[in-house]
């Protein structure tokens, strides 16, 4: 997969424009779980200064995908080992199962699984909100490329399954999350 190689060298050259350097810091703390889970948290306070029911239960929802999310993709990551584009050791070397971090955990990006979960979750609830939490997640993403993070491959499965994730948990949730208010 030189290809994978060749687009984060290539990619890596943005790092060093000066506007992209600016708003590096405030993207990756974006792409959190924690701050993502914040985001959630907001709606749920809204939903309940409104009187939204719904809202709420959908931030309860989001929290769960994502909470669920970070645990599939720490498991994928350290059962499959594979290193780091800051370690120079090629785009396919991959150690196998392992504990210690020191950079064999690049595949699937947490970034992007925690980004495209939460956009996919908004989306099914809001689609007006949907498309700006799928901008937001690609710039993210594509950011874990640029700044020498991940391989694009990295982020590329990241993505799929956080989309997964996300549709498969707002519909699973779907009739929880739309029900009607009980009658008084």
């Amino acid at each position: 997969m030189f290809w994978d190689l060749e687009t984060t060298a290539r990619l890596s050259e943005l790092s060093h424009i000066r506007p992209l350097e600016i708003i590096e810091p405030f993207l990756m703390r974006m792409g959190k779980g924690d701050a993502l889970a914040f985001l959630f948290i907001l709606v749920a306070v809204a939903g309940w200064f409104r009187g939204k029911g719904k809202w709420l239960r959908f931030s309860a929802g989001g929290i769960l995908a994502l909470a669920s999310s970070g645990i599939i993709v720490q498991l994928i990551k350290h059962i499959l080992g594979r290193a780091r584009p800051a370690l120079n050791l090629g785009d396919l070397h991959f150690i196998g199962p392992h504990l210690p971090r020191g950079g064999y955990d690049s595949f699937p990006s947490g970034h992007a699984i925690a980004t495209f979960t939460a956009a996919a979750f908004f989306a099914g609830t809001f689609p007006r909100a949907g498309w700006l939490m799928y901008l937001l997640a690609s710039v993210i993403s594509l950011g874990r490329v640029v700044y020498g993070h991940h391989f694009p491959t990295d982020v590329i499965g990241g993505a799929v399954m956080g989309i997964a994730l996300g549709i498969w948990f707002r519909q699973k949730l779907k009739n929880w999350i739309d029900r009607e208010p009980e009658p008084e």
